[in-house]
C-alpha cells in the first residue's frame, strides 16, 4: 500500500517509495508503471506522465485511483452505483 500525499521531498524511486509507503502523484505513476511491468504488461508513462499500457493493438491509459480530495460526498452514491452497474 502506498499513500499519495502532497508534501515536499517525497521519493520518486521505487525502492524508497516502497520503504516509506508514501509518495506524490508522480511517484505513484512510477510505481504503477513498475507494477504493471513486473507482471509482464508492457507499460510506460505517457506525455502527461500517467501510466499507460499496450493492449496488443494500441496504448491505453491505465485506470487512475480515486482521489479522496476530489471525492464529492453529495454524489457518492451515484458514482458508486454507476461503477457497479457497468
Amino acid at each position: 500500500r502506498v499513500t499519495i500525499a502532497r508534501l515536499p521531498g517525497l521519493p520518486h524511486n521505487v525502492p524508497e517509495i516502497m520503504l516509506h509507503q508514501m509518495t506524490d502523484e508522480t511517484g505513484f505513476e512510477i510505481v504503477y508503471t513498475a507494477a504493471l511491468r513486473s507482471v509482464g504488461v508492457p507499460s510506460r508513462k505517457d506525455g502527461h506522465k500517467q501510466a499507460e499500457f499496450w493492449n496488443g493493438e494500441n496504448r491505453v491509459s491505465a485506470a487512475q485511483p480515486v482521489s479522496l480530495q476530489s471525492f464529492n460526498k453529495s454524489n457518492a452514491f451515484e458514482r458508486i452505483t454507476k461503477t457497479l452497474v457497468k
